[in-house]
């Protein structure tokens, strides 16, 4: 069995460099007949990852391949890769996580011993000593793409795949094509459905687990602020069981003014978290709400 180990990555060399020796020092089981090549697609870096890679690669018996990928976005990325990609397994892991040893054994075992079309590994966050203690904890398990469905392995049909560790047999890209582009974050949670509903079987792994290791400028208000908004845009567009037309912005301008004197409120009593969460609804909110005018006036990019 070979597996086709594809890391999109974009101006993360320093991150990108652990995932790649994570990788390199794999235990591979004999038994299992496994092979695996690893596929950096770089998004148009300018920090020095093409020469990471050159270097690592010559470490690595030609194990290791480098692409480049103009078309900005994960997506365009992640497809690229695809394209390049010899195995009969096709396993995404993001650039700045870590896999454990086992990681490809496990993932090969579970396609093996389940028959299954994609299979989600744990995903474990390795978050800083010292962090803000105003961003509560299951506020960053939930924005940080925590993963962590039990100690069995088991079908998820009821869950999304995340893209920081998910593996899919390579015919269902052939079936049902790459992932959606122009959609980021949310590409890895609109192919998981679209999939799902196409019949697809997902199965989560315990033992195919990854480490994402969070850098502390990204525990910010700003950042989450700013992931806020795009989620509100890009998740609003998922919900199939939402209204989508311009009869919702009265509400949303309610919601809205609640959650600004919310903001203001918890601001004067001097309540961090509350006034954390408060901005970050009020991003979330503009983000549906610039879905509903761009969807209301057709300004939405065609797919």
């Amino acid at each position: 069995m070979m597996i086709s180990v594809i890391i999109p990555t974009r101006d993360r060399s320093d991150s990108l460099k652990n995932t790649i020796l994570s990788l390199k020092n794999q235990v591979i089981s004999e038994e299992l007949g496994l092979d695996y090549e690893i596929i950096v697609v770089d998004n148009n870096s300018t920090d020095g990852t093409k020469e990471l890679v050159k270097d690592m690669g010559i470490q690595m018996n030609g194990r290791l391949k480098y692409i480049f990928e103009s078309d900005k976005g994960a997506s365009c990325a992640r497809n690229k890769g695809i394209e390049s990609a010899e195995g009969e397994i096709i396993s995404f892991i993001d650039d700045d996580c870590t896999a454990v040893k086992n990681w490809l054994n496990e993932i090969a075992l579970t396609f093996k011993n389940y028959n299954a079309d994609a299979v989600l590994g744990k995903i474990s966050l390795v978050l800083p000593a010292q962090r803000p203690e105003w961003i509560p904890e299951w506020f960053l398990e939930k924005r940080l793409a925590k993963v962590d469905y039990g100690i069995a392995t088991r079908r998820i049909d009821d869950k999304d795949l995340v893209a920081a560790n998910i593996s899919f047999k390579s015919e269902i890209f052939k079936k049902f094509g790459g992932f959606p582009s122009g959609i980021e974050p949310c590409e890895d949670t609109m192919y998981s459905r679209i999939i799902t509903r196409r019949g697809a079987v997902k199965f989560y792994c315990p033992g195919a687990e990854v480490f994402h290791w969070i850098p502390s400028e990204r525990l910010t208000g700003k950042y989450f602020s700013r992931q806020a908004h795009r989620w509100g845009f890009v998740k609003y567009s998922l919900a199939q069981d939402n209204k989508t037309g311009i009869e919702l912005l009265p509400w949303l301008f309610k919601e809205l003014i609640k959650d600004i004197l919310g903001l203001i409120l918890n601001y004067l009593k001097g309540k961090k978290t509350e006034h954390f969460l408060a901005l970050c609804n009020i991003y979330d909110k503009m983000g549906i709400a610039k879905y509903l005018i761009t969807r209301q006036f057709n300004l939405l990019k065609p797919e």
